[in-house]
């Protein structure tokens, strides 16, 4: 029976996954913006791919041990997308009342230049993610959290 035992725990523990997806990660600590765009798109997809990201990735992958359970994320990101490719960020959102400029956004991009949008933007919320969209510039805002 003793030997039963082992030979359960064992199967058990070779059956863990590893390679953990767990990650604290800004984006000032990649260089290359390919580099910021893929390393994104792997923890927070979108309908198109951004030209440009900025961004602050907090992931805890549960999937691995005995009982397995859902992903802890808080993610922010500042992506820039080609004009014809902004409406396809808003579909399947329902318009919200949030911050235009809320303080997450302001400490992924500071004063910097390139990030400072010319139009008042259109607000979404897609089930747990916020979408602050500024159609005119190109600049999508972007909050995803497991809670």
């Amino acid at each position: 029976m003793r030997r039963l035992g082992c030979a359960l725990a064992l199967l058990a523990l070779a059956g863990c996954k590893s390679g953990s997806r767990s990650t604290d990660t800004r984006s000032s600590q990649l260089t290359d913006e390919k580099l910021k765009v893929k390393f994104l798109d792997e923890y927070a997809m979108g309908p198109t791919t951004p030209l440009k990201a900025e961004f602050h990735v907090v992931y805890h992958d549960n999937s691995g041990g005995l009982v397995p359970g859902g992903d802890d994320y808080e993610i922010t990101a500042a992506i820039r997308v080609p004009p014809d490719a902004v409406s396809k960020w808003a579909d399947g959102c329902e318009r919200a009342r949030l911050d235009a400029r809320p303080q997450w956004a302001k400490d992924l991009v500071g004063e910097k230049k390139e990030w400072i949008a010319t139009a008042a933007p259109d607000i979404f919320r897609c089930g747990r993610e916020e979408r602050i969209i500024h159609v005119k510039d190109g600049i999508i805002f972007r909050r995803l959290s497991s809670e």
